[in-house]
């Protein structure tokens, strides 16, 4: 006789109204990430035009990381998202 395993079925995952704030949160700092992803591309920009291409190189690569910041950020939103709804 083969015998059977249980499985216990885990509830349907209310989301934490703590889970909603932090999205919430979240969102506005996703916003602060590209805004300041625009900001360093636009003084990058005026920094090559002055012939200072070093001081353009490091804050183009501020740049890139900010919008490194915004898409790690924006996955944790789409995960909240996903799990809670809207």
């Amino acid at each position: 006789m083969v015998e059977r395993i249980k499985v216990e079925e885990k509830p349907v995952s209310k989301c934490h109204d703590g889970l909603i704030e932090l999205r919430n949160s979240l969102k506005s700092k996703i916003r602060e990430e590209y805004e300041g992803s625009i900001r360093y591309m636009d003084a990058a920009a005026k920094l090559t035009h002055y012939g200072r291409d070093v001081q353009a190189k490091a804050v183009q690569d501020m740049a890139r990381d900010e919008m490194f910041h915004y898409y790690a950020l924006q996955f944790v939103v789409d995960l909240i998202t996903k799990e809670c709804g809207e």
